[in-house]
């Protein structure tokens, strides 16, 4: 093929289906049924829609010898091009060619087809950070079968280090880890475009909202990490957390310019321990001095309503 010769680094597929072309008698046949419909469109409504259904019914049919025949597959490991007798074996050779790339992707295990949709995507965080499925989740019993020997195991990274999700585990913590260290704090779309690299691969999807609070969990329990959007912070709570992952796996598919990013923030014994007191002794909710800087803010506050200094209290 011409274009994979022209670019032989390419990572774009070819599928050359044209040995089963339409056909001259269905063309004239799809034709006729869409003027048919075109004329009675505005007139008589029923025939219209009929006709209409006429026409698909020829596409239909075409679709289907598609899915039927023969095709030619041309990527750059095999230039020349291979062919496939039907559909299966297509199938069979995209996703070989998928694991080349994206050998730990969340695509290699069977789920069923609603968590390749963004529509439940809070929920699918929740479940995953809890370890429980439920409600459109309690029936994807594949996704604990695919998360087996992890699925509710401390540490699955460490215990069982050859898991696919202890791979991915291993190296988000890592990254995100490094990141923590030199910046403090690390943002969900960084973890997010981390995860969609090869060789992961993660999608804009339900599957990946329920897998990100999985692999996530460990930041959400354990009290040592705080919420911020880079103006205002807070506790990270799992609410917090599945508006994050909501977000950026959306703003994949639905670009916004107004987007604040989200970070998860580390937070030192030290600290944690100066917020708690904080909201204790100038009785302040913890929510409104989730980090160092506000609870400052808080207590210079306060002060100002006392008519003596606090060492006077001593």
């Amino acid at each position: 093929m011409e274009i994979i010769a022209k670019y032989p680094d390419t990572s774009v597929i070819f599928i050359d289906a044209s040995n089963c072309f339409l056909g001259e008698d269905q063309f004239k046949e799809w034709v006729e049924h869409k003027a048919t419909s075109s004329y009675y469109a505005g007139k008589d409504n029923s025939q219209c829609q009929q006709y209409a259904q006429y026409a698909k019914n020829v596409l239909s049919k075409w679709r289907t010898r598609i899915s039927e025949g023969q095709f030619t597959v041309h990527t750059a490991h095999i230039p020349n091009g291979e062919n496939k007798a039907n559909m299966d074996m297509l199938i069979d050779t995209l996703q070989e060619e998928d694991r080349k790339v994206f050998r730990f992707g969340l695509e290699h295990y069977k789920v069923h087809d609603p968590m390749w949709t963004a529509t439940m995507l809070k929920l699918g965080a929740e479940c995953g950070v809890n370890q429980k499925t439920k409600s459109a989740y309690s029936n994807q019993k594949k996704l604990e079968k695919a998360f087996e020997g992890a699925w509710e195991v401390e540490e699955y990274w460490i215990k069982s280090p050859a898991l696919p999700i202890s791979r991915i585990k291993a190296s988000l913590k890592d990254f995100i880890e490094t990141t923590m260290e030199t910046e403090g704090r690390i943002s969900i779309s960084k973890i997010y475009e981390h995860l969609k690299d090869a060789p992961f691969g993660f999608m804009p999807c339900n599957y990946s909202a329920f897998a990100m609070g999985f692999l996530l969990k460990e930041y959400v329990k354990n009290g040592k990490y705080t919420w911020s959007d880079g103006v205002s912070s807070d506790e990270l709570s799992i609410d917090k957390f599945k508006e994050m992952v909501d977000e950026v796996i959306k703003l994949d598919n639905t670009p916004n310019s107004r987007y604040r990013d989200k970070y998860i923030v580390t937070m030192t014994p030290e600290e944690k321990c100066f917020i708690e007191t904080t909201s204790t002794a100038f009785n302040v909710s913890k929510s409104l001095c989730s980090s160092i800087e506000q609870a400052r803010e808080r207590i210079r506050s306060r002060m100002k309503e006392f008519a003596f200094p606090i060492w006077g209290l001593i």
